[in-house]
């Protein structure tokens, strides 16, 4: 059996933007606890799969397995698939704005840059590019890369970076392009990731976490909070699953 792969090395596919909760500096204490049989796995199963930091490592070192992804945040999960599907497109939208954005000296009218596209992204319904386009936008300028949705799930992210960001990584989002080649990118509830449940499949559970005090929860990743009645759903769930892979 080939030996487990335990580096998380320098491979050219990762995140396209920074996600709080992402995973990419604890990449080696999870390629640890990866099952000792991983080459033998069939598929692979990330029901909130966030900045994908996990999903992107493995897509390149066992290319090999099939990939599920899915996540409740349809914005987020449209960037994958604009990434899969039209990464020219999207590359020349995100060239634009970056153009734009840097030719803004003061910080204000940097800010009502900002503003306007977030007004656009919540009030006139762009495309699926241009979305995807702004989400990218909004995640590498916006305070800490924090994403935060109100409770009407318009998006509230606050502006916070200078002007010298870096909005488009051209070879990045060809490069993870071809990783998302043939990967079922899904968006909704996790219990549809379910039916990919087998014995030869692999599940990856980051979800939500809930925040250690009330100064913790100033953010938002969904109108609806993933509370302990949640959390309590998702214990069971993991359950039926380990049953369900065992038989």
């Amino acid at each position: 059996m080939e030996k487990k792969k335990t580096s998380a090395g320098c491979l050219p596919g990762k995140p396209c933007f920074p996600w709080v909760g992402g995973k990419r500096r604890l990449l080696p204490v999870l390629i640890q606890s990866l099952p000792e049989n991983i080459t033998e796995m069939k598929t692979y199963v990330e029901p909130f799969v966030g900045g994908g930091a996990l999903f992107f490592w493995l897509r390149q070192t066992y290319p090999h397995i099939r990939c599920v992804i899915n996540d409740s945040n349809e914005s987020l999960v449209n960037v994958y698939r604009v990434i899969r599907d039209t990464p020219e497109e999207l590359v020349g939208l995100l060239a634009g704005i970056q153009g734009e954005y840097h030719t803004l000296e003061e910080r204000t009218e940097r800010r009502d840059y900002f503003m306007e596209k977030r007004r656009v992204f919540n009030e006139e319904h762009p495309d699926d590019i241009t979305r995807a386009a702004l989400f990218i936008f909004f995640m590498r300028t916006c305070y800490n890369g924090i994403y935060s949705v109100n409770r009407k799930g318009r998006l509230s992210v606050t502006f916070g970076t200078g002007s010298r960001a870096r909005i488009l990584e051209e070879e990045l989002i060809r490069c993870n392009h071809k990783l998302l080649q043939d990967v079922i990118i899904l968006d909704g509830d996790y219990r549809q990731t379910e039916k990919y449940a087998g014995e030869k499949s692999f599940f990856y559970f980051d979800p939500p976490y809930k925040p250690v005090n009330e100064a913790g929860a100033c953010t938002s990743y969904m109108p609806d909070d993933f509370d302990d009645d949640c959390q309590i759903e998702l214990a069971g769930f993991c359950r039926d699953l380990g049953e369900k892979g065992s038989k």
